[in-house]
């Protein structure tokens, strides 16, 4: 619960915390997937959520971020979270040339 509480002010309310953890929060993300992807369960909405703001910077991180833990070794993430999948294959069609270019950029990889 706590995990998700931090995440949670992070990511949808965009409040700092006292932890100064704030500003690495999609380094904590992805190196929580690589540990623990269960713990994680709560988070991937909101990151579905980021996939879709307005914000081509929120856009372009959380695809680079989600890119990385799709292509995780043994990543299983792409198959437990089938609508989480869809939208981050979505931003092949980005509005943002941007975003379109980190998306193809992350399939050479």
């Amino acid at each position: 619960p706590n995990i998700q509480k931090f995440f949670n002010a992070a990511l949808m309310k965009g409040l700092e915390t006292d932890s100064g953890l704030h500003s690495r929060v999609y380094d904590l993300i992805k190196e929580l997937n690589r540990v623990c992807p269960s713990i994680l369960l709560a988070v991937l909405p909101q990151l579905q959520e980021k996939l879709k703001s307005s914000d081509v910077n929120e856009r372009l991180e959380v695809t680079r971020l989600l890119a990385e833990m799709f292509s995780d070794k043994g990543s299983e993430l792409a198959s437990q979270n089938k609508q989480l999948w869809n939208c981050f294959l979505r931003r092949f069609n980005d509005i943002e040339a941007a975003v379109r270019a980190e998306w193809v950029g992350t399939c050479k990889n």
